[in-house]
């Protein structure tokens, strides 16, 4: 339904039904529906102005929302840079101290510090087990989610044809696996 359409449904609620909605050169010929229209026609530009300032301020928030996202994983990046790059320099050292041993041929460098270059090599990265973390976690919803049918019973008797005994005990051995799962993404 067009919006003249609209006004003109709503203008006989509050118009005696012998309103005229006559036009003439683009304009309602009754000065009552006329004075009507260009308010209904105002109104709905306020309503849409309303409607779109609040689809902009949803959309700068949504922006600034954004900005934070990326500002966080863009942080969480570099800090797996660094451990990366920390982790290639250690191990390429390793690598050249244990083959001057094997090779016989006096060490290039300290042992003692080679032993603390190699402690760096085996340390904890924590950027590293962060996202790995999320990401088991993520698996584990999905996991979860994918199986959610296998802990109800009808569903379980239903979906393979067994009994309601069998399927019980599926049920119970799909509940535990679910604990499980959830103690593990806990972690």
């Amino acid at each position: 339904m067009s919006n003249e359409n609209q006004f003109e449904q709503w203008c006989k609620t509050v118009m005696s039904d012998d309103a005229d909605f006559c036009m003439e050169y683009g304009a309602y010929k009754n000065l009552n529906v006329r004075i009507r229209w260009e308010a209904w026609h105002a109104a709905d530009k306020s309503m849409q102005s309303a409607e779109l300032q609040q689809k902009l301020n949803e959309s700068e928030r949504y922006g600034r929302q954004a900005d934070i996202t990326i500002e966080n994983l863009e942080r969480r990046v570099e800090q797996l840079a660094a451990e990366n790059a920390a982790l290639k320099h250690a191990t390429g050292q390793c690598k050249e101290y244990f083959t001057a041993l094997v090779l016989n041929q006096l060490t290039p460098y300290n042992p003692a510090v080679m032993n603390g270059t190699c402690a760096i090599a085996l340390s904890e990265t924590p950027a590293t087990d962060a996202i790995l973390a999320e990401v088991r976690g993520a698996a584990i919803r999905k996991a979860l989610d994918d199986c959610s049918e296998f802990l109800d019973r009808d569903c379980i008797m239903e979906s393979n044809g067994i009994s309601y005994d069998d399927a019980a005990l599926r049920e119970v051995g799909a509940m535990a696996l679910q604990k499980a799962l959830l103690r593990q993404e806990a972690k």
